[in-house]
């Protein structure tokens, strides 16, 4: 919605934009990333009276959307390479959220914030609500 997109910060979403044309212009960030998405949502939790089941939702839902909307093709083969290199048991941690940083978790929100209508009307009104929140 409008009112969630205005309360990310300018220079967040000036990140965000930096941060596509770097990788059009082929320059791919190192891995993992510090800190993480994970460590981010940890810290926010202890910094942040805030619902654990939402920020656990938050994690689960960058975990999936990281690769079908969040990364962009590069990454994405970035992403892949990595896992089809780690062995069984690796594969297992290899998370995005663990992988990726506050340059993933912008576009997360502002994704968020894109298409929340969408989905709102799935949610129940408290998951709609402590998602909002969270974002």
């Amino acid at each position: 919605s409008l009112a969630l997109m205005k309360r990310i910060p300018q220079a967040l979403k000036r990140r965000a934009m930096e941060d596509a044309q770097a990788i059009r212009d082929g320059v791919s960030l190192s891995l993992p990333r510090t800190p993480s998405v994970h460590e981010i949502l940890q810290r926010y939790t202890s910094y942040v009276t805030a619902d654990s089941a939402a920020i656990l939702g938050l994690e689960h839902l960058f975990n999936i959307a990281a690769t079908r909307v969040l990364l962009y093709r590069p990454e994405r083969l970035q992403y892949a390479g990595m896992r089809s290199d780690a062995s069984m048991q690796e594969m297992q941690r290899i998370e995005a959220s663990r992988l990726y940083g506050v340059e993933h978790l912008v576009r997360l929100c502002i994704w968020i914030t894109q298409n929340m209508t969408k989905f709102k009307e799935d949610l129940d009104p408290a998951t709609a609500g402590s998602i909002a929140a969270v974002v």
